[in-house]
């Protein structure tokens, strides 16, 4: 009786936590401070509660050799150290704070998750992403004028503050639906269910007008009908099927928002992907590779301990003083692994992008391995797209500042690690 409510307390904060993005800003001008301070108190009662129970110990002595954790710490050693050498102490403080918890909620995931099966991880994705998407369709059509219908508005941001945010956390959650799509029967309710999910989150990335993650999605598909083809999954006719429903439910949900969006006062989608305006100075991209020019330079100019974690807003204008305009500051180098690297130095820069890679050659020696049913490969290749994706996002924005980016992150690694990176094993998985 004692195991059962111990497992139901284990999912409720495992839900609590995965719940940070519904938080409101209470009148905060910045969403992203109560989201975290929400984050934080979760973080710390789960702690403690693992901590009092006493659970998670033998995951804790797996943890200690484990490569992510040495990586871990030799990036968290390295903004401890660089604290007292860094330009702003106190900016320091503040997000070594934040990394603090992001690092703390991974340790207490990967022990709550240590007995959530597969498919309950996949619920719990699955449900966030309908959360997400409602969210979106619904202040879309709150606002919705077909003689003129807003693009790229920032009332499409759903539960986000922004709608790149938006976009590439429905991005993040899609390659589990497809998984999941594909193992349903195509004539069931459920999968008519997750059709119409399908739907919906393509509708919500294409109204964000985001570049980068209608990119993402581009390159996510392609992947996808590479692993098929590649490893020729199943039946032939089978998986034909299945990519076939969901390349035809895309080009309906397409169709769709063209007819929507037919009156729209700006470029079409394709326009939009296509556009890298390299001559005007002032466009985003040039924006961001001015900024990339400068984080990478930092990172020279400071090589063993950079400028201190969290202060590139303090840095970023001595370098990009002949380019802001007004009072612009630029906060972010649009570019996480760069501005870490100017913040922390060389090795810091290494410590954090080698988490990101070690994710995915783990992830890839799985989907590679004969050892690995064939049947579970697909869900590897989830995993994999998931963190491909927040790995793009993090080349071209700034997913690490964000909550609502940072928890799908912390729940994929946290899932993965309390596994210990064993799901090849069917008692595993």
């Amino acid at each position: 009786m004692f195991f059962m409510k111990r497992e139901l307390l284990n999912y409720l904060l495992i839900a609590g936590i995965s719940l940070t993005m519904v938080v409101p800003n209470i009148r905060s001008l910045d969403q992203m401070i109560p989201e975290f301070i929400y984050y934080g108190i979760l973080t710390t009662i789960s702690l403690g509660y693992i901590s009092f129970v006493g659970i998670g110990l033998d995951q804790t002595k797996l943890l200690v050799s484990h490569p992510l954790t040495i990586a871990v710490l030799i990036f968290f050693s390295l903004s401890i150290i660089g604290l007292f050498f860094a330009v702003n102490q106190s900016e320091s403080i503040i997000a070594l704070s934040k990394y603090f918890i992001i690092i703390v909620s991974v340790y207490v995931l990967s022990i709550l998750m240590k007995n959530l099966s597969l498919q309950a991880f996949l619920i719990l994705i699955i449900s966030l992403l309908f959360l997400e998407t409602s969210k979106v369709i619904y202040e879309f059509t709150k606002i919705y004028n077909f003689q003129s219908p807003l693009i790229r508005s920032r009332n499409y941001a759903g539960f986000a503050a922004n709608v790149n945010v938006m976009a590439f956390s429905i991005l993040f959650k899609l390659p589990f639906l497809v998984s999941i799509l594909n193992k349903q029967k195509l004539s069931s309710f459920k999968n008519i269910l997750l059709i119409l999910l399908l739907s919906g989150s393509v509708f919500s990335i294409m109204i964000s007008f985001s570049r980068g993650a209608i990119l993402a999605s581009i390159l996510s598909m392609i992947l996808y009908i590479c692993f098929f083809i590649f490893f020729k999954y199943g039946d032939i006719k089978h998986w034909y099927k299945r990519i076939g429903v969901i390349l035809l439910t895309i080009i309906i949900t397409s169709a769709t928002y063209s007819f929507l969006f037919q009156n729209a006062k700006a470029s079409n989608i394709s326009n939009r992907i296509t556009s890298f305006d390299l001559v005007d100075t002032t466009s985003s991209i040039n924006f961001r590779m001015t900024y990339y020019k400068n984080a990478i330079q930092a990172m020279f100019d400071q090589p063993l301990l950079g400028y201190g974690i969290g202060n590139w807003k303090v840095v970023s204008i001595k370098y990009a003083k002949d380019f802001i305009q007004g009072y612009e500051v630029p906060y972010h180098a649009h570019n996480d692994f760069l501005q870490i690297g100017a913040e922390t130095g060389i090795i810091g820069f290494l410590s954090y992008l080698f988490i990101f890679l070690f994710l995915l050659y783990k992830l890839i020696w799985s989907i590679l391995s004969n050892r690995v049913n064939q049947n579970k490969k697909e869900f590897y290749l989830a995993f994999f797209l998931c963190v491909l994706i927040y790995s793009l996002d993090s080349s071209i924005n700034f997913p690490r500042a964000r909550p609502v980016n940072i928890i799908n992150l912390t729940l994929v690694i946290g899932f993965l690690i309390s596994k210990n990176f064993k799901l090849e094993s069917h008692e595993n998985i």
